[in-house]
């Protein structure tokens, strides 16, 4: 980076090197969140059903013990 704004500043044309700068990084920043919310797509994804099974065996295990004691 630091070659490329030298080479924007000696030439003159600096606004140019730095307005293809900024698209570049921009370029680099969206796809990593991309590739980032690609893979945390499925680890939310196996989190949130270990919690719903956790509420669902929280909810049934009381009612098997009920029926046990009433047998």
């Amino acid at each position: 980076m630091k070659l490329v704004v030298s080479t924007g500043e000696s030439s003159g044309s600096l606004p140019l090197v730095m307005g293809r700068l900024s698209e570049r990084y921009r370029e680099d920043l969206e796809s990593d969140i991309r590739r980032m919310s690609t893979m945390l797509e499925p680890i939310l994804l196996v989190v949130m059903g270990l919690m719903v099974g956790l509420v669902a065996v929280s909810f049934i295990t009381p009612l098997f013990k009920l029926s046990r004691a009433v047998h």
